[in-house]
């Protein structure tokens, strides 16, 4: 009982979770085979009723009530530290509508370090009391790192506005200039819009993946995915609107519009689809935010979706308290550290994922070919 006490005082998992694990273990072989009176022990082992209120009692020692609204939430002592003891928390702003940004100082100097960065929101691990959970990413040794992280209340431009104001604050305080030379985000106006006031001399560029789910998305929003498998006219079509960020910038409306010339068929929603890319991207988007072929890096934000798949796998559940959130936050800090402690001596590195060298292939085939 004691170390389920203990567990339930330091761990942020549900307590009845916690007792279940422990109790598994009084029916474990390594046990039993030590315990010759195992089967006694079991039997006056307390059931969880019986003891739950002493393990709350043990939770409410280390974490504060679960908060119901932004206000209720309590940041002090170890939610506002790192593992190792260093400062983790950057910006706690407003009440009614609340943002608090996670990092350190050290993580903000390799932020500001790093020529490229990547942005995105996932609103799968955010806290209840918030929208979404939003982290920047950046470069260090040749790897991606999360490095800040923001519970934000919503999406708006001006929460957004607020979020970097506080982000580019505390930079200030602690003496460091952050001015990335590009930043790779989604596709929301609002964020684009922002990082363009924030980053004036940056490039802020859209995920090109992300560019393909919009063309992929309208096609199967309009009928046109049977088509699209039974029809090459209407596959070529969906795969050069697709493919439109790698032709060259000043070559983009002459590959579409030739495009539709050539195209074999025509029917409503083949001129819906269109009239989609006409007006939603070569027409209505600024085409150097998505265009990527003078882009010699990464033109994607993939490795940020596998970061959240990551995170959103160990929560293991929608919108945690935000308790747990941090501690995991603390968690994949420490890690982290040690990470690059390592590498910086020369440990062996994982190799980039084989489907993302199957990605790159074939996208620099592809741009070869527009260059040709």
């Amino acid at each position: 009982m004691e170390k389920i006490k203990q567990r339930s005082k330091e761990e942020t998992k549900p307590v009845p979770a916690i007792y279940e694990e422990e109790r598994c273990l009084l029916r474990s072989e390594e046990f039993i085979e030590s315990e010759p009176d195992h089967h006694n022990v079991t039997s006056s082992f307390p059931t969880f009723y019986a003891c739950k209120s002493a393990l709350y009692r043990q939770r409410g020692k280390e974490i504060p009530k679960l908060p119901i609204t932004p206000q209720d939430i309590i940041l002090e002592g170890k939610w506002t530290r790192t593992n190792a003891g260093d400062n983790f928390l950057v910006a706690d702003d407003g009440e009614d509508s609340r943002i608090v940004i996670f990092g350190t100082d050290i993580n903000i100097n390799y932020l500001a370090a790093s020529n490229r960065v990547y942005m995105d929101g996932t609103f799968y691990s955010s806290p209840g009391q918030f929208y979404q959970l939003y982290s920047t990413h950046g470069e260090i040794n040749g790897r991606t790192y999360p490095l800040v992280f923001g519970l934000l209340p919503g999406k708006s431009e001006g929460i957004y506005q607020r979020f970097f104001r506080l982000l580019m604050n505390y930079c200030g305080e602690i003496n460091v200039v952050f001015q990335p030379q590009i930043v790779m985000c989604d596709f929301e106006i609002a964020v684009r819009n922002v990082l363009q006031r924030v980053f004036p001399d940056a490039t802020v560029k859209g995920c090109f993946f992300q560019f393909t789910q919009c063309i992929w998305k309208k096609t199967q929003s309009l009928g046109l995915a049977t088509m699209y498998r039974n029809n090459d006219g209407v596959q070529k079509l969906v795969r050069r609107a697709a493919s439109l960020p790698l032709a060259p910038i000043n070559a983009v409306g002459y590959v579409w519009f030739n495009t539709l010339e050539d195209a074999e068929e025509i029917n409503v929603d083949i001129t819906r689809f269109a009239d989609y890319v006409t007006e939603q991207w070569i027409e209505g988007t600024d085409v150097q935010f998505w265009n990527h072929f003078d882009n010699t890096g990464p033109r994607t934000n993939n490795i940020l979706e596998g970061w959240h798949s990551k995170i959103n796998k160990q929560l293991n559940a929608a919108h945690p308290n935000i308790y747990r959130l941090i501690s995991l936050l603390q968690c994949i800090q420490a890690n982290n550290e040690a990470d690059i402690i390592q590498t910086s001596a020369g440990a062996k590195q994982r190799p980039q994922e084989v489907r993302y060298r199957r990605i790159d292939q074939p996208l620099t085939q592809l741009k070869n070919r527009f260059i040709d």
